[in-house]
């Protein structure tokens, strides 16, 4: 798929920390990114459950993708109310569980494509030796309290 292409493009030139992202909204918009975005999230079984519209992934169509691509360039998407579940926890209390429609799946995979592609490629340059997981959630803190004070993070 040439949207893949177009992320690897994405994730090569945000490793120049003077480079500018000024085109991101055009590709939000790309139906090629929507489908992506939909065959991403398709194999997940959490997926297949419906939203507050009662709709699951399985039914949405390809007409229906692009729609919200069409309705993101407009202007016009909105996303839908969450669909409140309550699951039991090992101690036996309850934990709320949130359950997006389907196109708001969508939507949000195609936003984290999007945002890993800008910032996963950032992230080896600025923390160097952080792995997956708490080190990295660490150095993104790390990052965050050094940019409030005023400061660049590791010194640099």
């Amino acid at each position: 798929m040439k949207i893949i292409e177009r992320l690897e493009t994405l994730r090569k030139l945000n490793r120049d920390p003077c480079w500018v992202n000024d085109d991101i909204f055009r590709l939000v918009c790309s139906p090629q990114l929507a489908v992506l975005a939909y065959e991403r999230i398709k194999s997940k079984a959490g997926n297949m459950t419906a939203g507050e519209d009662n709709v699951t992934l399985v039914e949405i169509s390809l007409e229906a993708v692009k729609e919200i691509c069409l309705s993101i360039k407009a202007g016009t998407y909105s996303p839908k109310p969450v669909r409140r579940k309550f699951i039991s926890k090992a101690n036996g209390k309850l934990r709320p569980l949130g359950i997006p429609s389907p196109r708001d799946k969508i939507v949000q995979e195609m936003v984290r494509e999007i945002l890993e592609a800008i910032y996963d490629s950032a992230e080896s340059l600025h923390f160097p030796n952080t792995a997956t997981g708490s080190d990295r959630a660490e150095a993104y803190t790390r990052q965050f309290r050094s940019s409030r004070a005023g400061r660049a993070p590791n010194g640099l």
